[in-house]
């Protein structure tokens, strides 16, 4: 269990010392709403890298510190973890540019990201509370929906979510927004307002006319 900003910066400080080659790695998950002060703690810390080299560069300086890498459990298979990592009770998921399974971590992402640790060869950022929710909306985890939750209280800019969404399905991966409009769908009948649902409601239909016409083929 990681508790503290503390925790997390001082692993950067450990990985800056043993990394072998420049690379930039993105918070996301429960880490990322700590560094939002959503949340006090997290269980673990899911960092995306890019490119190949950046994740065995970086999966190669966590094993320096003492990480070992562990069987994936039956709900990181389902979020297509790339690696899990584990000293003690800190755990990392280490994914390699996509997001449970199919869900690219786009420029867009990067571009909303705010750095907040800067070594000599490691870069780190944090994600914006609209991408957090665009991850967190895919997954039927409990925690997740409360943290989608905390997100919706601090009144995200919808827009953006949207076109996230949207950019995510031209990329081939349309199957992904009928589990966020599912989702959306959870929040709205708990009474908070989601200005997008109608939108996810229609690409969640079309996406279902184009499944169907292709089953017909």
């Amino acid at each position: 269990m990681i508790e503290s900003i503390k925790e997390i910066n001082d692993l950067f400080e450990e990985i800056d010392s043993k990394i072998d080659s420049m690379a930039s790695v993105f918070v996301i998950g429960g880490g990322a709403l700590m560094f939002h002060k959503l949340k006090s703690l997290t269980k673990d810390i899911d960092l995306v890298v890019r490119t190949k080299k950046e994740y065995e560069t970086l999966s190669s300086a966590l094993k320096k510190l003492g990480f070992n890498e562990t069987t994936l459990t039956k709900g990181g298979k389902r979020l297509n973890v790339s690696s899990v990592l584990e000293k003690g009770d800190a755990r990392i998921d280490l994914f390699k540019d996509k997001v449970c399974g199919k869900m690219v971590f786009s420029e867009k992402m990067v571009e909303r990201s705010e750095k907040i640790f800067g070594g000599k060869k490691l870069s780190v950022f944090f994600s914006s509370i609209e991408d957090i929710f665009v991850f967190k909306s895919i997954t039927d985890r409990e925690g997740d929906k409360i943290d989608c939750e905390e997100i919706i209280k601090q009144k995200p800019d919808w827009k953006i979510i949207l076109e996230e969404i949207k950019e995510q399905s031209v990329r081939g991966e349309d199957v992904w927004i009928t589990y966020i409009n599912e989702r959306l769908v959870e929040f709205e009948e708990k009474g908070y307002k989601i200005p997008i649902v109608k939108e996810t409601e229609k690409l969640t239909n079309e996406f279902y006319k184009k499944l169907k016409k292709n089953f017909k083929k």
